[in-house]
């Protein structure tokens, strides 16, 4: 990933990308009735940071995450794992 500060360190642009490969994920079946283990799977996106520093202690974050997540043999997408997802918090 990459990360770039500006004014001093109290604003944080940062960028990552990632790719997973997992054996033996285990997941929810479609009816969330079992655990289902799925033999190869994979997973790749980015993520994206964008952070200020209000003080000392604390700081505003908004993050973006995009996901693609998918069972090696099937080519069927993971029902588990949000295609994107934005986080904004407080610390």
């Amino acid at each position: 990933g990459v990360e770039r500060p500006f004014f001093q360190g109290r604003f944080i642009v940062a960028m990552t990308l990632f790719q997973n490969r997992i054996r033996d994920l285990i997941t929810g079946s479609l009816d969330e009735t079992t655990l289902v283990n799925m033999n190869k799977s994979r997973t790749q996106g980015a993520e994206g940071l964008l952070r200020f520093r209000l003080g000392p202690d604390w700081a505003l974050e908004l993050s973006h995450t995009y996901t693609q997540a998918w069972d090696e043999k099937t080519g069927t997408g993971l029902l588990s794992v949000p295609r994107n997802k934005t986080v904004f918090s407080i610390r």
